[in-house]
């Protein structure tokens, strides 16, 4: 049957029609031929049919904007038009779709029919990019959990004083899913598992009643009982390991919900007496604008996080008293509260049991550490990820090269809470060995001009190119600043980078950060400021394979390239690293030592 719709998918090049298939193949042949678009390339989609009723769905691009688009979840709704829908395009819709597959559902006639098409990564294979987005959340965790192994003297403290923090996040994904666990208990309170017992009671003979073995069996041992029949009773028994596990589960939770209660209204104490310590000053702090906007702030920062707090214990209040009565209602008030050793495999296979046991399963785990949300998106750019990778993949080498980590980003959060912060602009890790002391700074923004503006930022620039990926500040004390490191992360490959070497822009720009960035704070004597380069090297990090056909790295005045993806590149990269904070470190101590003599 030829049927009467289509999907066009156009590039700069080619015009393709896409198979229509009468169901859903994608995860059921192995061998589809499915249309493959690079990441970057421009291309759109034209939707052909007869029927000005038909849908044409595309999933998961909600967060993108198309012309004649409507959004249902997550997923693009279009309709049939002679024009063709822009799915990229450098100058209408420059946001890229992220690599994977994507289906188009196509409603005619009642029916949906499918087609696909697949994106794939412009400068890195398939299962690198796949390795470098489940890298990212490995080495953050592993990082952290790494790090507080490592301190044992910080973990007393992270037990008695981050508890609570554990506590608020599981509260916050408590309350979150609290309507889905109430439904699901309410589910099994009217189909909870059971089993049929019996029991056995003296009736009088005149009653018709049902007897067995075991009630002939009584009888003959009571004679005495001879106006009576000892009759079995069959009853429904709710005492089952599958319901002994569901009270300990809501008891759990009942508990749960009145320590969080008795938390937050500690919360609530400690900040009724900030409050209160704050508004001694109120009344100096009317002498000017400024000051009285502060004081306006304080009240409103004071009664917007009161609201939450009591919020948050209504909410739980509220909880708990919807869980302590469904442990007093006649389905578990005779179920035994020993739950047993084993796990019933309806805990497993149930939908709603296993629910339940999953939800207890999250609040109860004692260590781990969650990932800020924005770690969910961050891959939907890939050139984003990589330069995410970089600046992680770089504070792991460095660790491996037998730098610690001290402070910043995530070795401060794991002291504190367990959820890990995302990599924002300006994030610095504080690295150390036994003679350097390493600031790892993720895209900051340089000072231009000739003084700095934060003594944290040690240099300045005199380019309007003044935002690096990544900046290796070197100290050879606390204090003593002596030079920085520039690595920059190229999503392309080598020769794009170098093509026409004398006016690529990207060289251009890599030669700046060499050139143009000094400082006036390098720990140096005067007389050799001026032959002291504050630049120790710039590196080119690039993701494009080149096969062969381009060394590994091109040196040019201090400037280097090298390949760091998932699968190789790391050990070189990082014997590189290490080689130029040497050099440093070393040429430092000449000045120093010829300025003494």
């Amino acid at each position: 049957m030829v049927l009467p719709i289509k999907v066009l998918l156009k590039t700069d090049y080619t015009t393709a029609c896409l198979p229509i298939f009468y169901d859903d193949k994608l995860l059921t042949e192995n061998n589809l031929q499915i249309k493959e678009i690079r990441e970057y390339q421009n291309f759109s989609l034209q939707f052909i049919s007869n029927n000005t009723h038909d849908k044409f769905v595309v999933e998961d691009l909600a967060d993108f904007q198309f012309e004649n688009q409507n959004t249902i979840g997550n997923d693009s709704v279009f309709t049939a038009s002679e024009k063709s829908i822009d799915i990229f395009s450098y100058k209408k819709q420059p946001v890229p779709l992220p690599p994977g597959y994507y289906s188009v559902k196509i409603l005619h006639d009642s029916h949906y029919y499918f087609t696909y098409f697949k994106i794939i990564p412009k400068d890195l294979s398939i299962p690198e990019w796949e390795k470098m987005r489940s890298e990212v959340e490995k080495m953050v965790s592993g990082l952290a959990n790494d790090f507080v192994s490592k301190h044992k003297y910080d973990e007393g403290s992270r037990e008695s004083n981050s508890s609570n923090h554990y506590l608020n996040s599981k509260v916050e994904y408590f309350l979150t899913i609290s309507n889905q666990t109430k439904m699901v208990i309410e589910k099994l309170r009217s189909e909870a598992k059971y089993k049929v017992s019996i029991k056995y009671k003296w009736e009088n003979i005149g009653k018709v009643k049902t007897i067995d073995i075991q009630s002939i069996r009584k009888m003959a041992e009571r004679p005495d009982k001879t106006d009576y029949i000892y009759s079995p009773i069959h009853y429904l028994e709710y005492d089952v390991p599958e319901n002994r596990w569901m009270k300990y589960i809501i008891h759990y939770f009942s508990k749960f919900c009145r320590t969080s209660v008795k938390y937050y209204k500690s919360i609530k104490t400690e900040l009724t007496k900030n409050y209160q310590r704050e508004k001694i000053y109120f009344s100096k702090r009317e002498d000017s604008s400024i000051d009285r906007s502060s004081n306006d702030f304080t009240i409103n920062r004071y009664e917007s996080s009161l609201k939450e707090v009591d919020k948050k214990i209504s909410q739980l209040a509220l909880l708990h008293s919807y869980f302590e009565e469904v442990l007093n209602d006649d389905l578990l008030k005779n179920v035994n509260s020993k739950r047993t050793k084993f796990i019933p495999k309806s805990l497993v296979l149930s939908p709603k049991y296993n629910i339940l046991y999953r939800i207890f399963s999250k609040l109860n785990r004692k260590q781990g550490y969650t990932l800020d949300h924005n770690y969910n998106f961050y891959w939907k750019q890939t050139a984003k990820l990589y330069e995410i990778w970089g600046y992680i993949k770089i504070i792991s080498l460095l660790k491996k090269g037998n730098y610690v980590p001290i402070s910043g980003w995530i070795f401060d959060q794991v002291k504190s809470s367990d959820i890990l912060p995302f990599l924002d602009d300006g994030t610095c890790v504080v690295m150390k060995n036994d003679s350097l002391l390493l600031k790892v700074i993720y895209n900051e923004k340089i000072p231009y001009g000739s003084s700095p503006v934060a003594s944290s930022i040690p240099v300045t620039t005199s380019s309007n190119r003044r935002k690096p990926d990544i900046r290796i500040d070197i100290y050879a004390s606390e204090c003593n600043f002596i030079g920085t490191i520039i690595v920059d992360t190229k999503y392309m490959k080598l020769r794009t980078i170098v093509k026409d070497h004398n006016h690529s822009k990207i060289v251009e720009q890599l030669s700046s950060y060499k050139n143009d960035i000094n400082s006036k704070s390098l720990a140096i004597p005067e007389n050799f400021k001026t032959s002291f380069s504050c630049v120790q090297a710039v590196f080119g990090m690039y993701s494009g394979d080149d096969n062969g056909k381009v060394p590994d790295y091109i040196s040019d005045m201090g400037i280097y390239y090298y390949r760091v993806t998932p699968r190789d590149g790391s050990q070189k990269f990082l014997k590189k690293l290490l080689s130029e904070l040497k050099v440093r470190e070393k040429n430092y101590k000449i000045i120093i030592g010829s300025n003494k003599d």
